[in-house]
């Protein structure tokens, strides 16, 4: 049986949208208590007003470093990918040198004969 390598930054934003989901939840259940009325207490009422203004901020922030986390993610594979490019334009250059460096001595050998 083959075990899957999951890359440790994959696996944190994961974990951020994991955190930012369940936020929404409680945001969510937070607002469908204030919605459902039945407050005869102003208190009550202002409490759960309270939970609701937290639990949406608690969901913004989480939200923002979720983003933030995937956009670093992709900014490195970006980065990467742009590394493997150069490599490789040097690397094909440097076989178009050896190739034509190649032909030149051919010529030359042709032509001494």
């Amino acid at each position: 049986m083959a075990t899957q390598v999951v890359d440790p930054v994959v696996a944190e934003i994961e974990q951020a949208r994991c955190r930012y989901l369940a936020a929404c939840d409680q945001a969510t259940a937070a607002a469908t208590r204030l919605t459902s009325g039945g407050y005869g207490c102003p208190d009550a009422l202002r409490q759960d007003e309270y939970q609701v203004t937290v639990a949406r901020a608690d969901s913004e922030r989480l939200y923002r470093e979720y983003q933030d986390l995937e956009r670093r993610y992709t900014q490195q594979q970006i980065l990467q990918l742009q590394r493997s490019q150069k490599s490789a334009t040097w690397a094909s250059f440097c076989v178009a040198a050896a190739v034509g460096l190649a032909t030149i001595a051919g010529v030359i050998v042709q032509m001494a004969k």
